[in-house]
């Protein structure tokens, strides 16, 4: 492309006709400068991102390998969207069969440089759909609901709601004026238009408050997600608040958020400090032998699976590198995964599937990997999806 050095934005490349899986080395994917910006006066904003690219080669199929699986993909486009144009359609390339072999309705959505990736797994689907590009450098919220995706950026400028199968079209409403925005109950979404949020409020998609709202009881903090539709404060300690108030999950440090259990450190100032479960409908405590705080020391808290089993977090071992760990919360077994990460970890990189068998993660590059549960076997997806920030499993059919 004149004038960009030779870079080539992924919506904008024809797509390759052969996927590999099961590559988990270089698979030529052009490198991307992502940046994660702090949210003014909190030192991190849970579950924001901001992204902007770097220079690179065009992408190149992965080498060919006698173990990878080829699967012959069809491009239903006839032609390349453009990533300024709102109106621009999605973009479906469609596989022979079912995709990783998941036969589950349930999809995985990410977000990337101009677009929103949707992967529908037993369709065979990857369906691209095109966003223009974002007025802010600053962060933005990726939030995917039962039948749309949203792009809100914290700046006062244009966000994008993206129905499913429609093109992108603008936020409107209380949406449109910028603001912390996290997923809420009841397909909505909470949000504050303050960088450091005093109350937060439930607001349709349409942009028009839809119940009550929240006090956040941390002034100089962060918030995030909690996993079953509501918020956790964050600054000395954590915080569960809902509309009717707020409960302490800890004084330490929230290692892994769940819908059904908290991975806690309560005395995080101690390096020998065990890692502790909490059950969340009765409140039970569990100290999990043999782990520490050296593993899930991460200020970015991991995820733990719907049932409860398992937590991804990242962390360290003796000292060595960051990297992301599989936590059995019931035998506090520890897998290390394979995954190049080069020392960077930010919110939405980690997901699980709802059945619990698969944990999705972005590594450096932003290269999607797949690692399956019960069979320890770790994949990426190929050329099949493009460099992509943030990653959220939608668990409702679209």
């Amino acid at each position: 492309m004149a004038g960009d050095g030779g870079r080539q934005r992924w919506d904008e490349r024809r797509d390759n006709d052969v996927v590999v899986f099961g590559e988990s080395g270089d698979t030529g994917l052009r490198r991307w400068r992502r940046w994660w910006p702090l949210v003014a006066v909190a030192a991190a904003v849970v579950a924001f991102i901001a992204y902007s690219t770097q220079g690179g080669g065009p992408p190149t199929s992965a080498p060919s390998s006698p173990s990878a699986n080829v699967t012959r993909v069809t491009d239903t486009s006839s032609g390349s969207p453009s990533p300024s144009a709102p109106a621009s359609p999605p973009r479906i390339t469609a596989v022979g069969g079912s995709i990783l072999g998941i036969t589950e309705p349930w999809e995985l959505f990410a977000i990337g440089p101009g677009g929103v990736v949707r992967i529908r797994f037993a369709a065979g689907q990857v369906v691209r759909t095109p966003f223009p590009p974002l007025l802010s450098t600053g962060p933005a919220a990726f939030i995917v609901g039962r039948t749309w995706a949203m792009i809100r950026p914290l700046d006062r400028v244009p966000g994008y709601l993206i129905r499913d199968g429609q093109p992108a079209g603008p936020l409107t409403g209380l949406l449109a004026n910028g603001g912390v925005a996290l997923p809420g109950t009841g397909d909505n979404v909470w949000l504050s238009p303050d960088a450091a949020p005093r109350t937060m409020q439930l607001i349709g998609i349409d942009g028009r408050s839809v119940g009550p709202s929240i006090t956040i009881p941390i002034t100089e903090g962060s918030v995030g997600a909690d996993g079953t539709g509501y918020v956790i404060a964050y600054g000395n300690g954590a915080y569960l608040v809902r509309p009717g108030g707020q409960q302490p999950i800890t004084t330490g440090v929230l290692a892994a958020v769940g819908p059904t259990r908290w991975l806690v450190a309560d005395c995080a100032a101690n390096p020998a400090c065990p890692l502790t479960v909490i059950d969340r409908a009765t409140g039970q405590h569990r100290v999990l032998p043999g782990l520490s705080t050296e593993i899930g020391d991460s200020p970015v808290p991991g995820v733990v699976s719907p049932d409860g089993t398992w937590a991804a977090v990242y962390g360290s071992n003796a000292g060595s590198a960051t990297q992301v760990h599989l936590i059995n919360l019931t035998t506090s077994a520890d897998r290390g995964l394979d995954i190049d990460l080069r020392g960077f970890e930010a919110p939405g990189m980690l997901a699980w599937s709802p059945d619990d068998k698969w944990l999705f993660v972005i590594g450096n590059r932003g290269v999607l990997y797949a690692y399956n549960v019960d069979t320890a076997h770790l994949t990426d997806f190929g050329v099949l999806v493009p460099p992509v920030d943030q990653i959220v499993v939608r668990d409702v059919a679209g």
